[in-house]
């Protein structure tokens, strides 16, 4: 039985990675700067969504690891720098799990809330981020962007090999040019995307993409999905290391290098950073951060009752 909000429960803290979701969540934008900033000066609104559709893809392998990340506190917050686009996070609710992320930069502005729900079941997680991404780009070509997200699954928790696999569809809407991207992820894992798009000696990072003016995609993904023909652009290659767009390179994991997040040297006191599990974890002491975990659990979920209570004394 898979049970609901699963992050914020007392796993054991070998499973675990010395940060919290919201770094995990900023490493996501590492490739702003290189790949989808440039995209101000391109005035073809095809051309601006292939680089959507290829900062979206090449981001995918950042956010890999096969540890968990400590669940944010209410009120947690992130501030760096990707260059010259400031990044800001915080995390706006701790049941369900939410967090806000604002990106500015010269020309563009980035705004997501992800709502994380995680399924845990005896050997897996499996996470699903609700929200959506949404990139406004101005310019000589305005533009404004809509983008979902793919389902996240990671096994062998307990025992047996780890391993860390997204699934599902991604759809980019722009709504000022009604141009809709569709980025598929590992299509050949189910009989109709196997027909259409080959045989089944892909590798599991496997995926394949389209653009069209179609706009019922967005209701109706699989009738446009099943179409092999009549699209205005098809991408396909494989989230870990390469992308090609109509037979051609647009990316490689070699050749373009991901931003690091420069956090400030004056932190506000809520950073993720200035936890005292996260930097027990860090020094290796695990039953330290073990300690302090629980009493951060125990807390929480004081104060959700302290609220919940609220609420109904309102009503």
């Amino acid at each position: 039985m898979c049970i609901r909000d699963r992050l914020s429960s007392l796993l054991p803290v070998c499973v675990y990675e010395p940060r919290t979701l919201l770094d995990r969540l900023a490493e996501l934008y590492a490739y702003v700067p290189a790949l989808l900033q440039p995209i101000i000066d391109i005035q073809d609104p095809l051309e601006k969504m292939k680089s959507v559709m290829t900062w979206v893809i090449a981001s995918m392998h950042l956010g890999i690891s096969q540890y968990m990340p400590f669940t944010p506190t209410l009120g947690e917050t992130l501030q760096g720098k990707l260059k010259d686009v400031e990044v800001c996070a915080e995390q706006i609710s701790q049941s369900p799990l939410i967090s806000a992320f604002m990106l500015m930069g010269k020309d563009i502005c980035i705004n997501a809330t992800h709502r994380m729900q995680a399924y845990a079941y005896p050997n897996s997680v499996e996470a699903v981020l609700y929200g959506k991404k949404v990139v406004q780009v101005f310019g000589v070509c305005p533009a404004t962007y809509y983008i979902t997200n793919p389902l996240i699954e990671v096994k062998g928790m307990a025992f047996g090999k780890r391993i860390f696999k997204y699934s599902g569809q991604i759809i980019i809407e722009d709504t000022v040019n009604e141009l809709y991207g569709v980025i598929v992820i590992n299509p050949v894992k189910k009989g109709l995307f196997a027909n259409l798009f080959g045989d089944k000696k892909h590798r599991a990072d496997y995926i394949r993409g389209f653009i069209t003016k179609e706009r019922r995609v967005l209701e109706e993904p699989e009738r446009v999905i099943y179409k092999e023909s009549g699209h205005l652009s098809v991408c396909e290659g494989h989230w870990i290391d390469s992308l090609f767009f109509d037979g051609k390179v647009v990316w490689s994991v070699d050749a373009i290098q991901p931003e690091e997040l420069k956090r400030p040297k004056n932190k506000m006191l809520s950073d993720s950073t200035l936890r005292l599990d996260v930097q027990a974890l860090k020094r290796g002491d695990e039953k330290e951060a073990q300690r302090i975990r629980g009493l951060f659990n125990s807390v929480q979920r004081e104060d959700r009752k302290l609220r919940r209570r609220g609420v109904m004394l309102k009503k």
